[in-house]
């Protein structure tokens, strides 16, 4: 087979080269860096997502000590700086919202903002409208509280899902009697009520190893099914890494793995998976961590370990001897890999900095990003900072969101954080001038048409989202319906044995 070639079509308007270097993007914030101070105590980052106009919204909680949780969002224009137009400054700080744990946002198809996470103990969603006021027509209040019953002792969203019909499912995890914690999932209809169709009565718990059983990611596939992913831990303290997939009903699917449930462990005890997504092929990507290192593992769409990628289905990459956890994946639409959280030089005692990993598509490190394919950033200070969630901009640039520390205070305070990276280097970067295909409607509706010549071959095509999502993955049609997309950019990737044409597309 010839070598593949990545072009870009006249009308796209990045792309990623091989020999490209991955820096800080000066033009965002100061040095490619935000902060963002909380009303008076820490700022507790959890989650980020840009919105189809490319504002960037973030969201977590005001803490201090165990006696305050308050929710804490802010949105920014795509230059960093804080969106007026978001509660008057920016930044909405609330005591009626999340009162524990605010840990996902959801962009939905009409810009509103869902955030969710627990409070007294229950899954807890909140619907904003575009201007951060409450939107009453969810729910009448705004606010929709999940209740797992009398033995149920506590509960937190930790992922929240938008179907194509616009139901809503949220994904974590409930402490129910003598189980412990086990992962739970339950479904919304657009109005905030539970849709009952869904599991029982609504609702879905898996229990994996019958003791502690913690949710950190979800993610729909292509055909409506749920992958959750965590951690499980067995009655000897040992943790590993935990996985199940849901029917679109809510039943667990026995096609996958061990009665839908798939458990590994890749190092002695400590193995946690952060967060997941999946490539083109179905193949599920996970990222986290394995005693105190990044790890990134790829398992087939049955569930079982990709033994092509890394050693045996999984790749361990340690920073700087300290102790290295990884929050978020992104799938780059070049097939690279990026993984992203904390590392702890130990110079620095205890404190983490920004740390991001950038793959090969088998599972290599990419040793033309950074230094040799890792990347340690230090934020506000050495004492400590780390990264939570991250997504790629329309114009290819990636945003980072965490938090870090302020040490020229008493109290050094933990701040929201965000770094922007770039791609400088476009050598090599060639113009597709033999292919003549064309993309159409930009933007469109409903449906994107493919003209392509004959002589292109067997192509497939690929439609992915700004978190390097799949939305469609297609062999050899000359349109795709895109009317259950939510607005926004997508990158459309055009592939057959030679090259490999990516284009920006646009659902209105």
């Amino acid at each position: 087979m010839k070598p593949k070639l990545i072009f870009i079509s006249l009308s796209l308007f990045f792309a990623f080269s091989p020999s490209s270097a991955q820096v800080k993007d000066n033009t965002f914030g100061t040095n490619g860096k935000v902060y963002t101070k909380a009303d008076t105590y820490n700022a507790i980052s959890n989650a980020m997502a840009i919105q189809p106009d490319g504002k960037i919204v973030m969201a977590g909680n005001e803490y201090y000590g165990s006696y305050m949780d308050l929710t804490l969002i802010t949105r920014y224009l795509p230059n960093g700086k804080l969106d007026t137009s978001f509660a008057t400054t920016g930044k909405l700080l609330s005591t009626g919202f999340i009162a524990q744990d605010c840990n996902t946002i959801l962009i939905q198809n009409d810009g509103k903002v869902v955030v969710g996470g627990r409070s007294n103990g229950e899954f807890s969603m909140v619907r904003l409208l575009t201007n951060g006021d409450l939107d009453t027509s969810f729910n009448i209040t705004g606010k929709v509280t999940f209740s797992f019953g009398a033995s149920a002792s506590g509960a937190s969203i930790k992922k929240l899902l938008q179907q194509p019909d616009g139901k809503i499912i949220a994904v974590g995890d409930v402490y129910i009697g003598a189980e412990f914690e086990n992962m739970a999932a339950v479904r919304f209809n657009i109005n905030g009520s539970v849709d009952m169709s869904f599991g029982s009565n609504g609702a879905t718990t898996v229990d994996f190893l019958a003791f502690q059983d913690i949710c950190a990611d979800a993610i729909l596939q292509s055909d409506g099914k749920i992958v959750m992913v965590g951690n499980a831990q067995n009655t000897a303290s040992k943790y590993f890494h935990a996985m199940a997939r849901l029917n679109t009903n809510g039943t667990l699917d026995n096609t996958f793995g061990s009665s839908g449930k798939v458990t590994r462990a890749i190092t002695t005890n400590a193995n946690f998976s952060e967060a997941v997504t999946i490539q083109s092929d179905n193949k599920i990507l996970i990222g986290g961590s394995s005693d105190g290192d990044f790890v990134v593992l790829r398992y087939n769409t049955n569930g079982t370990p990709d033994a092509t990628f890394g050693i045996t289905g999984y790749t361990i990459t340690d920073f700087n001897s300290g102790s290295d956890n990884a929050f978020a994946i992104l799938l780059l639409p070049n097939n690279k890999i990026l993984l992203a959280g904390t590392s702890v030089i130990p110079s620095n005692g205890v404190y983490g900095h920004f740390a991001i990993a950038r793959y090969n598509s088998n599972g290599t490190l990419d040793n033309t990003f950074a230094t040799n394919g890792k990347m340690v950033e230090v934020m506000l200070s050495n004492k400590g900072s780390k990264i939570t969630d991250m997504a790629m901009q329309a114009d290819g640039k990636i945003v980072l969101s965490g938090e870090a520390t302020d040490d020229t205070t008493t109290f050094n305070y933990s701040q929201f954080a965000l770094l922007r990276i770039t791609n400088v280097n476009t050598t090599g970067i060639s113009i597709s001038q033999k292919s003549n295909i064309r993309v159409f409607p930009i933007p469109a509706l409903s449906k994107i048409n493919i003209d392509i010549p004959a002589d292109f071959g067997e192509y497939s095509l690929t439609i992915t989202n700004t978190l390097g999502q799949i939305m469609s993955a297609q062999q050899k049609l000359n349109s795709i319906d895109i009317s259950s997309f939510n607005t926004g950019m997508y990158l459309l990737k055009i592939e057959n044995e030679i090259e490999s044409i990516i284009y920006k597309i646009i659902k209105q």
